[in-house]
């Protein structure tokens, strides 16, 4: 018989090589490794989010720890050189904003948006109509929803040139809520975004966003089976095992017997053997009998899980130290330069997402206290870091020679120097300002001619 001729290029002919192999798996339907690869997103609904939320001590860590920090050390308001800032806590005061504010960002991070309502005067019975600062004389309140409140349907701006690009127009509050119209103009709304989605998956969140329970659950859910696993290991380590003489002649009496009385002398042999450990403290065997703990090997479990909490850390993009509230670990370990990347972390979500929201407020303060008129205002985050001692004897030290070297090249007079080395905006910066006005106050001082005595 001739050999069968197989004509490899055919797409049915059987492939011999890796990409179909019975013993790694390869190509095999149920088998093959490479299917994990694949993902496919869960929607959650808003109950299964809020009890992740209030049941999952790891998941509340997450969300809670980058917005609590973005807002720890609060913010400085300037207008015109003129600090505001007591006067604009005091006016958000009334409308208890700071913690809606943070309430927001945590609930666009839990249910994939929220969405601050602004209760404003101008259009109070009809909120679909766009704001009108020029009718604006107050704001009533601000109310917190989650995006499950504040749905959109179809009333999408599809102009590509908008800011608000696919972004709703119109929003339709939902909920057993007493309201005349549910209909709210986008306006009306200051949001807090969540996870960022492609544009062709808008429409699956509601032209919102993603949670952030999507992408870490699987690590939250690997890092709770380690230690639920590795408690149920000590739980079972020190077991006693105990070998009983005659046990198999004791269990053939129940198929011998009615009454089964093998199982009554085992239950009575071991019932002895509980009653003397809580009397003697120990054990009485009878002839052929053995005990013994049975110990379980628990070396390696440790870095098992501590490999699980970096991957979680990882998934999340907290450091460690933070996530888990531990010390540096490690042979010369400080954590610096992990602090220094997660402060920097929290400066860009100050900027991007913290930033904006302030900005809507801080124009209805100007608004309303104002006389109507928004001027050029500036927000400054306070620092979220203080130098150490040494760091700013270092700074204060570049700052003089820094000053020194712009005197000597005759770039600033001696007098602006002096000046520039008190900055109350920035201390700890080595950056040289130059206040104009102060400078223009300097020169004239000096074209004056001084006072005589008459």
């Amino acid at each position: 018989m001739s050999k069968k001729s197989i004509n490899r290029n055919s797409i049915d002919a059987p492939r011999f090589d890796g990409m179909i192999n019975a013993f790694s798996s390869l190509g095999m339907s149920g088998k093959d490794k490479h299917n994990l690869t694949t993902y496919s997103p869960d929607i959650f609904n808003q109950v299964t989010l809020a009890n992740w939320y209030v049941g999952s001590d790891i998941f509340k860590r997450i969300i809670d720890i980058p917005v609590e920090e973005m807002t720890r050390e609060g913010y400085r308001i300037f207008s015109d050189d003129v600090e505001l800032t007591s006067e604009f806590d005091e006016w958000a005061k009334q409308f208890n904003l700071d913690e809606k504010i943070e309430d927001g960002l945590k609930y666009g991070k839990i249910f994939g948006g929220c969405g601050l309502l602004l209760g404003t005067d101008d259009s109070l019975d009809d909120p679909s109509k766009p704001f009108n600062p020029k009718a604006f004389k107050k704001l009533n309140y601000v109310v917190v929803f989650d995006r499950f409140y504040l749905t959109c349907g179809s009333m999408i701006e599809r102009k590509p040139f908008s800011k608000n690009f696919m972004k709703p127009t119109k929003y339709m509050l939902g909920g057993q809520l007493e309201i005349k119209n549910n209909t709210i103009d986008a306006s009306r709304v200051v949001r807090c975004e969540g996870i960022k989605v492609p544009q062709n998956l808008a429409p699956n969140y509601g032209y919102w966003g993603d949670t952030a329970l999507t992408t870490v659950r699987e690590a939250i859910v690997a890092y709770s089976t380690g230690n639920k696993s590795a408690s149920y290991l000590l739980a079972e380590t020190g077991r006693m095992v105990i070998s009983i003489s005659k046990l198999y002649e004791f269990l053939q009496m129940d198929g011998s017997s009615e009454n089964g009385a093998g199982t009554t002398a085992l239950i009575a042999r071991l019932r002895a053997l509980e009653y003397s450990g809580s009397v003697i403290n120990g054990l009485i065997l009878g002839e052929g009998e053995t005990a013994a703990r049975a110990m379980i090997n628990l070396s390696g479990i440790p870095e098992v899980l501590d490999r699980v909490k970096q991957r979680l850390s990882t998934a999340t993009n907290i450091p460690h130290t933070i996530l888990f509230n531990e010390s540096p670990s490690g042979l010369g370990a400080t954590g610096n330069s992990e602090m220094t990347h997660w402060i920097e972390q929290i400066k860009r979500l100050q900027e991007s997402e913290l930033r904006p929201i302030l900005n809507r407020f801080i124009d209805l303060f100007f608004l309303e206290t104002n006389k109507g008129k928004i001027p050029k205002y500036s927000i400054k985050f306070n620092p979220l870091a203080l130098p150490s001692p040494t760091e700013i004897a270092a700074i204060q030290t570049q700052r003089v020679n820094n000053v020194r070297g712009l005197i000597q090249d005759f770039v600033i007079t001696p007098e602006q120097g002096l000046e520039s080395l008190v900055d109350d905006d920035d201390p700890y910066s080595i950056d040289i300002e130059i206040d104009e006005s102060m400078s223009a106050a300097l020169a004239k001082s000096r074209e004056e001619p001084a006072p005589t005595e008459e």
